[in-house]
C-alpha cells in the first residue's frame, strides 16, 4: 500500500499564469496545466516567471508524460 508520500512526486517549472483553477507550467519545452485539486497545496498563489517545485498527484505526472 502506498503512503500518502508516494502519491505525489515532486515537478519544477516556471508559471506562465496563475488562475483559481491551477496554474500553467512551462517544463522543458511544454507548457502544462495543473489542476489546483491535483497538488499539495492547491491555494497557493502564483507568480509568472516564478520558479516553482509543486508536488502533484503521481497520477497526473504520469498522464501528462512526464515521467514514464
Amino acid at each position: 500500500m502506498m503512503s500518502d508520500q508516494d502519491d505525489f512526486i515532486p515537478i519544477t517549472g516556471i508559471v506562465y499564469q496563475g488562475t483559481s483553477l491551477g496554474v500553467f507550467l512551462d517544463i522543458g519545452d511544454r507548457r502544462v496545466f495543473i489542476p489546483a485539486n491535483c497538488t499539495s497545496t492547491p491555494s497557493r498563489v502564483f507568480t509568472p516567471g516564478e520558479a516553482v517545485t509543486l508536488q502533484v498527484f503521481r497520477w497526473l505526472v504520469k498522464q501528462e508524460g512526464l515521467i514514464a
